[in-house]
């Protein structure tokens, strides 16, 4: 998968449900990794917060699992300090 922005793409590929459902993933994850790099936290203790284990956090953290929860990411980038804000665009 390739780093965009959903709003720059075509009409036809925007508009698949399936292609937009991962790449939101894709820079949410993304996004997440970046903030868990530069955060002054272990992964073991962010386990501990989600109430996880560190192999599922690492699935979490995985930009290429598209087998996962947003409301895992947003719980993520809270313990974090971040909320995540979004809006919907209309497709070029």
């Amino acid at each position: 998968h390739t780093d965009c922005v959903l709003h720059d793409q075509p009409l036809h590929i925007a508009q698949n449900p399936d292609y937009v459902r991962e790449q939101t993933l894709y820079q949410m994850t993304k996004r997440l990794n970046e903030l868990v790099d530069q955060a002054k936290i272990s992964k073991r203790e962010l386990a501990r917060r989600l109430n996880t284990s560190l192999s599922q956090l690492a699935r979490l953290l995985n930009t290429a699992n598209y087998n996962k929860d947003m409301a895992r990411l947003v719980e993520l980038g809270a313990i974090l300090n971040y909320e995540l804000r979004w809006e919907f665009k209309k497709a070029a």
